[in-house]
């Protein structure tokens, strides 16, 4: 039988045969739990976890992807032409509009469009204590 990217759990063990490094079922709720928590404030963006001698994540939203990186912040890149860095998602996705503007390049994105997923996910950031409280109720 051959190697497979399929993980299989064996106690606290969550990993592939293709990976074969051993990762968690720990690592795998972090990295999904991470992922889906970031797509939920960025409005249209879904997450992606993936295993590579590790569990990994990042949301998408056709080609622009956040995700964090290597522990330092986060990075924002569209179709792999234009990428920016951040302490947060949201200043990575800033620095992304404000690179983009500079860069001359015939792909079809508007800068705005970042400036406004920036916007919703500021504004969905506030209102979330309230629905929290709301909820717990």
């Amino acid at each position: 039988m051959g190697l497979s990217w399929k993980p299989i759990r064996h106690g606290q063990v969550y990993c592939s045969s293709a990976c074969g490094r051993g990762c968690t079922r720990l690592a795998f709720e972090k990295a999904t739990a991470c992922a889906k928590t970031l797509a939920r404030l960025l409005p249209g963006f879904k997450p992606r976890v993936w295993e590579n001698l590790g569990w990994y994540w990042e949301v998408r939203c056709g080609s622009l992807t956040v995700g964090p990186r290597d522990g330092r912040g986060y990075s924002a890149t569209y179709d792999s032409i234009i990428w920016a860095d951040g302490r947060t998602p949201k200043a990575a996705l800033q620095r992304l509009a404000a690179a983009w503007t500079k860069h001359s390049c015939s792909v079809d994105f508007d800068a705005r469009t970042v400036r406004g997923i920036v916007a919703t996910a500021a504004k969905r950031k506030a209102s979330q204590p309230a629905r929290e409280a709301r909820d717990a109720k």
